[in-house]
């Protein structure tokens, strides 16, 4: 296995990202569809080292340490390529993604306190009860979240 450090995983990070290039001119209707070219290339390399890892071979591990902050970058800029003009093109298409993407993430994160209260509340209301019925009456209930 190699292990590689932040400086050759940051090495590689930049082969990708031009294999990424050349597969999006090779595949004009990936950037008609606007997927950025670190997109293209990560997917590939992450394909492959994941085929590779489920069948017994691990060939290479990256260092994370320049994770966080590239991750911020990459998605810092990849609006940089929105322009008044690419909204317009969209046309209602974009409204409606716009509606939707808000439906799901407030759905989402209403799911998430949800799913987060109700363990929280099963807990709370099951524990006392399964010690009831093991040993007697059982502990006090811990107060409600």
């Amino acid at each position: 296995m190699i292990q590689l450090d932040f400086v050759n995983t940051l090495a590689v990070a930049g082969l990708v990202l031009f294999a990424g290039y050349a597969i999006q001119r090779r595949a004009p209707r990936l950037s008609r569809y606007n997927i950025p070219a670190p997109v293209i290339g990560g997917l590939l390399v992450a394909v492959a080292v994941s085929v590779l890892r489920a069948t017994g071979h691990d060939l290479v591990r990256f260092d994370t340490t320049l994770q966080p902050p590239l991750m911020i970058a990459f998605f810092t800029t990849i609006g940089f390529g929105a322009s008044l003009s690419l909204l317009r093109s969209g046309g209602p298409a974009v409204a409606l993604f716009l509606g939707l993407s808000t439906v799901v993430a407030v759905a989402q994160n209403v799911a998430g306190v949800a799913v987060a209260s109700g363990v929280a509340a099963a807990a709370w209301f099951l524990t006392p009860r399964l010690s009831a019925l093991r040993r007697g009456k059982g502990p006090e209930p811990p107060p409600p979240p």
